[in-house]
């Protein structure tokens, strides 16, 4: 009986990890899109912007180091906006941090798509906006898929930020959440770790699945 209760809270304790988990990586990858789409559309299209180059070599020099370097400025700023064990904190984290990654990305996108289709729109009437609503925007359906899945799978399986600003067990994340199976000494639970992970890579798979 007292074997059975265990099992059950970690379960209910791992099920709210893994939730943990998905909420944290659609937050800050649909913000890292709502920001870095226009801002890719700027960079491809606006070439006389004011900054443009300085930006675009910011972006790539930001690419360059790991993020696990940026830890004690991130954990320092959280700190002191009081914003540490919060999913607001951490999805800012990690959606300034992938937020590079998918500007560059999408501006190279749209670089390959002609001017001249936008430009058609445009003398037929069609705004700017008109244009990148509703041409620029369907046509990238395929490049949103796949920064939505490259950034979802990196934020998902992030352990490094998310053990040191989640102290809450409720609000642990999927791999900090498996942490907590191997703590202490000779007491780890490989029967509950492994069938964990199995039950932790299910998202990322079914996610594959859905948009293929």
């Amino acid at each position: 009986g007292k074997l059975e209760t265990q099992a059950g809270t970690l379960q209910i304790a791992f099920m709210n990890n893994l939730l943990n988990s998905v909420i944290l990586s659609v937050s800050s990858v649909a913000l890292s899109l709502v920001l870095g789409i226009p801002a890719a559309y700027a960079f491809a299209r606006f070439r006389h912007l004011p900054g443009r180059y300085p930006m675009l070599l910011f972006f790539i020099f930001v690419q360059m180091f790991p993020g696990f370097l940026a830890l004690v400025a991130i954990y320092y700023l959280l700190s002191w906006l009081d914003l540490l064990n919060t999913f607001t904190g951490l999805v800012l984290a990690y959606s300034g941090g992938i937020i590079s990654f998918g500007t560059w990305v999408y501006k190279g996108y749209l670089e390959s798509i002609s001017p001249s289709l936008e430009e058609a729109a445009m003398v037929d009437g069609a705004t700017r906006w008109q244009v990148f609503t509703k041409i620029l925007l369907p046509l990238s359906a395929p490049m949103f898929v796949f920064i939505f899945l490259l950034q979802f799978v990196g934020t998902y399986s992030e352990f490094v930020l998310a053990n040191l600003v989640l102290t809450g067990v409720e609000s642990w994340n999927v791999g900090v959440g498996l942490r907590s199976f191997t703590t202490g000494q000779f007491q780890t639970k490989w029967g509950v770790f492994a069938a964990a992970s199995v039950l932790g890579s299910l998202p990322i798979l079914f996610l594959f699945y859905g948009f293929q």
